[in-house]
């Protein structure tokens, strides 16, 4: 058997550092019922391995500002800056690379009638290796 390779979760990793250095709440896969005035959502959007150890996970960045266009495009810019200085980073794993997938676009929220603007990311980590016992008990722990 070879080697079992996971990574850490990037998405909750992610989450800390936004909420910590832009100061608004960060939510991950779901908006929540009930909106804060601003707020950033990470959705997860797939991603490949890249070697034995190295995987990307990309994901989707979207920010809301309620009433405020200028101020959501200003977040997002900074959510953008704060992304792009991850790269190099050590959080219990190396994070090698983290690029935009094209640019910030505007994506009103059709629904609600927020405004939101969007980017797609890349981020390259790197995993770790575990036994088969590691994982066994894992398994055995969430079900």
């Amino acid at each position: 058997m070879g080697n079992l390779i996971v990574y850490d979760d990037i998405h909750a990793v992610l989450k800390r550092y936004l909420e910590h250095n832009l100061s608004i709440p960060v939510h991950i896969a779901r908006v929540p019922n009930t909106r804060p005035q601003k707020f950033i959502l990470i959705t997860p959007s797939g991603g490949s391995t890249q070697s034995v150890i190295h995987a990307t996970k990309n994901f989707i960045l979207d920010v809301w500002v309620e009433d405020d266009e200028r101020e959501a495009y200003r977040l997002a810019e900074l959510a953008q800056a704060y992304l792009t200085a991850l790269q190099g980073v050590h959080y219990g794993f190396t994070i090698y690379r983290t690029a935009p997938i094209g640019g910030i676009v505007w994506l009103p929220d059709a629904e609600a009638d927020i405004p939101r603007f969007r980017q797609n990311w890349g981020i390259s980590i790197r995993g770790h290796a575990i036994t088969d016992e590691t994982a066994k008990r894992s398994l055995e722990t969430s079900l």
